[in-house]
């Protein structure tokens, strides 16, 4: 029970960052999509970023397809860990996400680490 409050607690914080961050694209009509492995080879960018929560940390990646549409996954959604094994096994990673997270963690600012890089869209 105490585990399900925390969770929604988190979601309440990370709807808020993902709202913050919706502003931030070019369009506001723009939607924030759930990220899927069907979208992974679409992906132009891809960061793991920290959310510091009320209780904890909460892994959340960021991307955004060749269309420019942002696109977000946190680990309390429940496609995570197919998103993560997707990720994994697609080959198109700079780095594997256990080293990202280990970076994250060690890093004091918590900076969000890019996991893919491309020809990224016009912001």
């Amino acid at each position: 029970m105490l585990t399900n409050w925390i969770n929604q607690i988190n979601r309440y914080f990370l709807d808020t960052i993902a709202k913050r961050t919706h502003r931030r694209y070019r369009s506001s009509s723009q939607t924030l999509l759930p990220m899927s492995p069907a979208l992974i080879d679409q992906l132009v960018r891809l960061d793991l970023a920290s959310h510091a929560g009320f209780v904890g940390e909460t892994w959340v990646l960021w991307g955004s397809p060749v269309d420019g549409t942002p696109t977000a996954i946190n680990e309390t959604d429940p496609g995570w860990q197919t998103m993560r094994s997707a990720l994994e096994q697609n080959g198109r990673l700079n780095v594997a996400l256990h080293e990202a997270e280990l970076r994250l963690l060690a890093d004091m600012r918590r900076q969000p680490i890019c996991l893919i890089r491309g020809a990224e869209t016009p912001s």
